[in-house]
C-alpha cells in the first residue's frame, strides 16, 4: 500500500513503518513512565532528581533484505528530549513552550505542591505532540500483525504510569485491576481514556485502508488484483483479520444490547427506563470486506469512519468492564453500598460525568485549573480506588484499634455524611452562568435570577418562603425567570452511592413507590425517579380497589397521587424544569437537553454568546462543551474539596497529645521531624507549626486571672493568639484548614484541656497524692494520658511564664 520514489515496497510490507511505530510508542510510554515517577517523587519546592533512562525498547521487527533501517539518531535524540521534560507545571498550555522550542535540560523537576497535573494535559502537551502525532499517523495504516507487540507494550507501559500517578498501590490488588480496566474506557464511557491500542488498532487500520483504497489503487493498480479468499498478500491478511475482529465484536455487542434492552422498569410517573449501555447507531452494519474494497463510487465505505468502527470496540470494552464490575460486586462481601462498582460505572458513563476531564487548564478561564490533590482525589473516586488523601489517616486510626471499612477509604462515607450545600451551590452557579450566557430574540423575555434563600437560619428561610409564595408556596425555587410566563428551575445534585435505598416495592395502602436501588443497571436509577416525585409529584394511576401496587417490571398496578414541592407553581400555570445531576458529574436528560438547546441558540443568527471562552489553544469554542465541563467540574471539585477537608479534620483528631506537642516545641528538635510520618505526608501539615504555638499560648494565658466577661475574654484571647502566631513566624495562610468555627473549637478544647490538668494537679496536691496517675476522661480526639512528671513539667512551665503573660497588654490582669 506504500510506494517509494523507486517503486512499491517489496512484498507489500512496511517494515520501516513498523519499526518506527515501535520506537515511537516506546518513546511515548517511556515519557509517561518518567512523568509518573516525577509526580510520585517527594514534594519539595527546591528538589530535583536526575531522570533514570527509560527501559530499553523491545527489538524492532527484522529488516527486510536490501532495505535500509530507519536512522537511529533521530529516535535516540527524541528519547533524550522526552526524558528531559517530564514535569508538568501549573500553567496554561498557551504559556508552555511550543513544539519548536528547544528541549529542557535532561532532568526531572519535582512537581511543586499545588501544581496542576492532568492526565489529558499530558497527551496534549506540545512537547509530546510531535511524537504522538507521528505514532497515531502511522498506527492507522500499519498492518495489525505489525502493531500487536507495540500496542501491547504501550498499553502496559501507559497503564503502569497511570497506576503510579493515581496511586493504585494503596488499593487491594483486585480493586486496582478493576480500576485499570475502567481507566481504559473513554472519558464518555466512565474511564479516563487511558490507551487501549490492543483493541483500537483494528478499527484504525480498517478505516484507513478502506477509505484510502481507491486512491491507493490509482497509484498502485496491482492492489485491485488483491485476493481476499484466500488472502495473497500481507495487507489482505491484515484486512481480513481486522474485519473479522470488528464484525465479531459488532455481533456480540448487538446481542448483549438486546439483552439489556429487555430489562425494563416502569417508574411511578408512567415513564419507562431500560438497562443502560453506551449508544451505538441502530442502523449501523459492517458490509462484507469484498464489497468495501470493490466499492467503485464509495457509497459503501462512506459510512465506515474510524469513529463508527471505534464505537463498536468501545461498546465491547464497556460491556466487558460492566461484567467485571458485576463480578467484583458479587464477590465483595465487605461492601457497604450494594452494587457499588456497577453503580459507579453506570453513573460515570452518563453525559457530563467525564466533561471535566476533557477541559484543559487555562489561566484565562475561571475555575478551569484544578489543583493536583483535588484532581488526584477526583480521578481515584472515579475509578473506585482508595483515596490517597484519606488513606494515611485511616491507617493511623487502624493502628489505634479503630475498624475502618472500604466505604470510608473510598470516600463515600465522608461525602455522604458531609453537608452538600457547597456542592449544590457551586454547580447551581455554573448552571446559572450557562442559562444567562446567551442573548437572543428566540429566548423568552425576562432575566433569570438566583432565588435568595436567606442565611440558613429557620427564621430566615421562613421569611424567604413567604417572599416567593407568589411564585410557589412552600418551596423556594433555585432559579426563576419572570416574564409573560414564569419559569422555575429546581437543581438537584445527589449521590448515587447509597448504603441502603428504597427498592420501589410500594405497599397496598400507597400503591407503587419510587426506587432508589436501580442505579447498578439503570442510568440515574438511584436518584432521578425519587427526585422527580419529590419535586414534581405525579397523578394517580390505576384503581386501588381492583389492582395491586405497581409492578415495576410489568407496569401493572396502581400508584397513589402525590403532590411535589412545586404543586402550587404548577397549579398557577408556571413552567417547572427539574435539572438532576449526580455527585459523579452525571447529567439527566433534561439538563443535557437544556444545554444543547442553548448551544443551538448561541449559534443562531442574531444571537449573542457571552460565554468567557479562554484565549489559549486548549480552550474550546463550543458553548455546550464549555458549560457542560464547567458544571461537571464544579460538582467534582466540590466533592474533592470535601474529601480534603475530611482528611484535615481526621488529621486534627489524630494529632499528637497537646502536652506532648508543647513539650516538643521547647526542645531543639525540628517540628517537621517531631511529627509522625503520616502527619508530615498528609494535607494536615499546616497543623504542625500551629498546634505547639497554640498550646504554648494556652499554657500562658490561662495561668493569668483575667477579670473580663466571657465575650470580651474570647476577643482578647484571639488577639493574643494572633500575636503569638506572628512571633513564631507562622504564616496566617497556614490557617486555611481551620475555619472560624473550627478555630473556636480548638481554643475551647485546648483551654479546657489545660484547665482540667491544672484542676487535677491541684486536687492531687490537696489529697496528698501528687504521684498518682490522673484518670483522664476519654476524649473524642484521642488525647493520650501522660505521666505525672510530664504534667508537672508542663504546669511548671506555665507558672514560669506567668510574668511574661502578665506583662502582655491586657485590659485587666
Amino acid at each position: 500500500m506504500f510506494r517509494s520514489p523507486h517503486g512499491a515496497l517489496p512484498n507489500d510490507e512496511t517494515t520501516a513503518v513498523g519499526a518506527l511505530l515501535w520506537t515511537g510508542l516506546v518513546t511515548t510510554a517511556g515519557a509517561l513512565a518518567l512523568e509518573s515517577e516525577a509526580f510520585k517523587a517527594p514534594t519539595s519546592h527546591a528538589a530535583a532528581a536526575t531522570a533514570a533512562p527509560p527501559p530499553p525498547p523491545p527489538p524492532p521487527p527484522p529488516a527486510v533484505a536490501g532495505q535500509a533501517p530507519p536512522p537511529p539518531s533521530h529516535t535516540d535524540a527524541t528519547i533524550r528530549q522526552c526524558s528531559g521534560s517530564a514535569a508538568l507545571h501549573n500553567a496554561s498550555p498557551s504559556t508552555r513552550p511550543s513544539s519548536a522550542a528547544p528541549p529542557p535540560p535532561p532532568a526531572i523537576a519535582i512537581v511543586p505542591t499545588g501544581s496542576t497535573f492532568n492526565f489529558y494535559e499530558l497527551f496534549n502537551d506540545p512537547r509530546y505532540q510531535p511524537i504522538l502525532n507521528l505514532c497515531f499517523h502511522f498506527l492507522d495504516p500499519a498492518l495489525s500483525n505489525e502493531t500487536e507487540g507495540a500496542a501491547a507494550f504501550a498499553d502496559e507501559a501507559t497503564g503502569n504510569a497511570a497506576a503510579l500517578i493515581l496511586d493504585f498501590g494503596r488499593s487491594p490488588g483486585d480493586r486496582a485491576a478493576l480500576a485499570r480496566t475502567r481507566a481504559k474506557q473513554t472519558g464518555k464511557n466512565g474511564g479516563i481514556g487511558m490507551s487501549d491500542y490492543a483493541r483500537r488498532r483494528f478499527p484504525s487500520f480498517l478505516a484507513s485502508a478502506v477509505t484510502s483504497q481507491r486512491a491507493c489503487a490509482r497509484v498502485y493498480p496491482a492492489l485491485r488484483e488483491m485476493s481476499l479468499t484466500p488472502p495473497n498478500t500481507a495487507t489482505a491478511t491484515a484486512l481480513v483479520a481486522a474485519h473479522g475482529v470488528i464484525d465479531s465484536a459488532l455481533a456480540d455487542v448487538r446481542t448483549r444490547h438486546a439483552a439489556l434492552d429487555e430489562q425494563v422498569r416502569h417508574w411511578v410517573d408512567g415513564t419507562t427506563r431500560s438497562a443502560y449501555h453506551p449508544h451505538l447507531k441502530r442502523g449501523f452494519q459492517l458490509p462484507p470486506l469484498a464489497a468495501l474494497l470493490g466499492d467503485a463510487d464509495g457509497t459503501s465505505s462512506s459510512c465506515l469512519s474510524q469513529h463508527s468502527l471505534s464505537a463498536v470496540v468501545n461498546n465491547d470494552a464497556w460491556l466487558d468492564a460492566k461484567d467485571a464490575c458485576d463480578s467484583f460486586d458479587s464477590q465483595n462481601a465487605g461492601a457497604t453500598v450494594p452494587h457499588r462498582e456497577a453503580t459507579s460505572l453506570i453513573s460515570h458513563s452518563q453525559v457530563g460525568s467525564g466533561a471535566w476531564l476533557l477541559r484543559l487548564p487555562d489561566a484565562t478561564v475561571p475555575r478551569s485549573i484544578i489543583p493536583s490533590d483535588a484532581f488526584l482525589s477526583a480521578c481515584q473516586h472515579r475509578l473506585g480506588l482508595y483515596l490517597t488523601a484519606l488513606d494515611d489517616v485511616y491507617n493511623a486510626l487502624e493502628e489505634r484499634g479503630v475498624t475502618v471499612t472500604q466505604h470510608q477509604r473510598l470516600g463515600n462515607h465522608c461525602l455522604n455524611s458531609a453537608n452538600a450545600t457547597h456542592r449544590h451551590n457551586a454547580a447551581l452557579a455554573a448552571v446559572h452562568r450557562a442559562l444567562t450566557s446567551v442573548t437572543s430574540d428566540a429566548l423568552p423575555v425576562g432575566s433569570i435570577q438566583l432565588a435568595d434563600k436567606g442565611d440558613g437560619t429557620p427564621a430566615s428561610k421562613a421569611e424567604r418562603r413567604g417572599y416567593y409564595a407568589h411564585v410557589n408556596k412552600g418551596h423556594i425555587p433555585d432559579l426563576i425567570r419572570f416574564g409573560s410566563t414564569t419559569t422555575c428551575w429546581e437543581f438537584k445534585c445527589y449521590t448515587p452511592f447509597l448504603p441502603s435505598g428504597a427498592k420501589g416495592n410500594g405497599s397496598a395502602r400507597c400503591g407503587g413507590a419510587a426506587s432508589r436501588a436501580d442505579g447498578h443497571f439503570i442510568a440515574l436509577g438511584n436518584t432521578e425517579e425519587h427526585l422527580s416525585v419529590v419535586v414534581l409529584g405525579h397523578p394517580q394511576r390505576g384503581d386501588p380497589d381492583t389492582e395491586e401496587q405497581l409492578d415495576r417490571v410489568s407496569g401493572d398496578g396502581w400508584v397513589a397521587a402525590k403532590d411535589g414541592d412545586y404543586a402550587d407553581a404548577l397549579a398557577k400555570g408556571h413552567t417547572v424544569i427539574l435539572l438532576v445531576t449526580e455527585s459523579t458529574g452525571a447529567f439527566s436528560a433534561d439538563l443535557d437537553r437544556v444545554l444543547r438547546q442553548l448551544a443551538r441558540t448561541a449559534r443562531a443568527s442574531g444571537s449573542i454568546d457571552h460565554t468567557p471562552y479562554g484565549t489559549s489553544r486548549a480552550s474550546t469554542r463550543s458553548h455546550y462543551t464549555f458549560h457542560s465541563a464547567a458544571i461537571s467540574a464544579a460538582i467534582v471539585t466540590a466533592d474533592a474539596l470535601t474529601i480534603q477537608n475530611s482528611a484535615a479534620a481526621l488529621g486534627f483528631e489524630l494529632t499528637l497529645d497537646p502536652r506532648d506537642l508543647a513539650r516538643r516545641s521547647t526542645s531543639g528538635a525540628s517540628q517537621a521531624n517531631a511529627s509522625p510520618k503520616w502527619l508530615r505526608n498528609s494535607t494536615c501539615i499546616a497543623l504542625v507549626p500551629i498546634l505547639p504555638v497554640l498550646i504554648d499560648y494556652i499554657c500562658r494565658v490561662e495561668a493569668v486571672d483575667i477579670d473580663l466577661g466571657e465575650d470580651d475574654k474570647d476577643t482578647w484571647l484571639e488577639e493574643q493568639l494572633e500575636d503569638d502566631l506572628e512571633e513564631h513566624a507562622v504564616n496566617h495562610t497556614d490557617l486555611h484548614l481551620l475555619e472560624a468555627s473550627m478555630l473556636a473549637d480548638l481554643l475551647l478544647i485546648c483551654g479546657s484541656f489545660v484547665l482540667a490538668e491544672a484542676s487535677q494537679r491541684l486536687a492531687r496536691e490537696r489529697l496528698g497524692s501528687a504521684g498518682a496517675q490522673p484518670a483522664w476522661i476519654s476524649s473524642p480526639f484521642g488525647f493520650r494520658s501522660v505521666s505525672t512528671s510530664s504534667s508537672e513539667r508542663l504546669s511548671d512551665r506555665a507558672s514560669d511564664d506567668d510574668g511574661a503573660a502578665a506583662s502582655r497588654s491586657s485590659p485587666a490582669t
